[in-house]
């Protein structure tokens, strides 16, 4: 009687012949275990300390320790039930929320509208370093790649956020 059943013994026997073609992939190809993670390769070095700074200095069985003075204990102070509430600052657009996004995002903000790669992204962001901000979504179409069709894309996203 067998200690392991047929299928146990092909399972093994397919784990085994795995390791072995592995080990001779590896071996034709040239690789040594130092090849393979050459991080576990451990070198000697001497350990040269150059200043006493070095050194941990633990107190001996003999020695005084040198103990600082405990801070005495502060009262403890009651909290009080009301929150302090900070006013939210308001935001303020110095054009719309649109057109201050188009004229402050990045290459990948930008990519989030619709139709833009990184392609027209980057055109969108050297358009507005040669002529300044964008004074409406329309001016848009003056740069290159981007016409009315997608122009109309992208004010319906910003519509659609509201």
């Amino acid at each position: 009687m067998s200690l392991l059943t047929p299928q146990e013994k092909q399972v093994i026997l397919f784990i085994l012949s795995g390791m072995l073609l592995g080990s001779v992939v590896l071996l034709l190809k040239g690789y040594t275990p130092l090849k393979i993670a050459p991080e576990l390769i451990m070198v000697e070095k001497s350990v040269t300390l150059t200043s006493p700074a070095n050194f941990i200095e633990y107190p001996r069985k003999n020695q005084e320790t040198k103990t600082e003075p405990k801070p005495e204990p502060q009262p403890i102070r009651e909290k009080s039930n009301a929150r302090k509430t900070q006013p939210k600052p308001e935001v303020v657009y110095r054009q719309t929320p649109a057109l201050d996004y188009i004229n402050m995002a990045g290459t990948k903000g930008l990519m989030m509208l619709p139709g833009v790669g990184k392609v027209l992204a980057d055109r969108i962001i050297k358009y507005r370093e040669e002529h300044g901000p964008f004074g409406s979504l329309d001016e848009l179409d003056k740069v290159y790649g981007i016409g009315k069709s997608k122009v109309s894309k992208i004010k319906a996203f910003f519509e659609k956020g509201k």
